[in-house]
């Protein structure tokens, strides 16, 4: 464990998303990221999505280096920042079957974020915990709103 923790941190500080040969040539403001896709759903499908919010330049989605199989996520880059822009707005929609989220890329536009891979991401930031506790504060009033009903019909 132990071990584990310090190959983590010694990853951490040689990750730089600016020398990232995978990236290189692109422009982080007009690249998306598209996450939680169906490990079926290929770059056809999402060029196709995403056309319908402009000029698609590229898509890449990303893939286990051994076996080749998507690990559930993609990057789509536009021709125009304002096309990418355009292409928030797909957050939430269905595609192969599953609900896909879609952010901006992180990596080379945020200086303080880091990857989930190596304890950052998202993640559970995303949620806002007060909305969560009034939400489950309402669904218990309602609960007991309707017993107390039920309750007076018995009678």
């Amino acid at each position: 464990m132990l071990e584990h923790m310090q190959m983590s941190k010694l990853k951490k500080k040689e990750w730089n998303p600016l020398i990232d040969t995978n990236t290189q040539g692109s422009n982080p403001r007009k690249c998306i990221f598209v996450g939680r896709l169906n490990f079926k759903t290929d770059e056809d499908r999402l060029y196709k999505e995403f056309q319908a919010f402009g000029s698609v330049q590229s898509v890449q989605i990303v893939r286990h280096h051994k076996t080749g199989k998507s690990k559930g996520y993609a990057f789509v880059e536009f021709r125009h920042r304002e096309d990418a822009d355009n292409a928030m707005r797909a957050d939430g929609r269905k595609i192969d079957g599953m609900r896909y989220i879609v952010d901006r890329e992180q990596g080379r536009t945020n200086i303080d974020w880091t990857p989930r891979r190596l304890g950052g991401g998202k993640g559970e930031k995303r949620r806002n915990r007060e909305e969560d506790d009034f939400t489950k504060q309402l669904q218990a009033e309602f609960r007991e709103k309707d017993r107390q009903e039920q309750a007076l019909i018995k009678v």
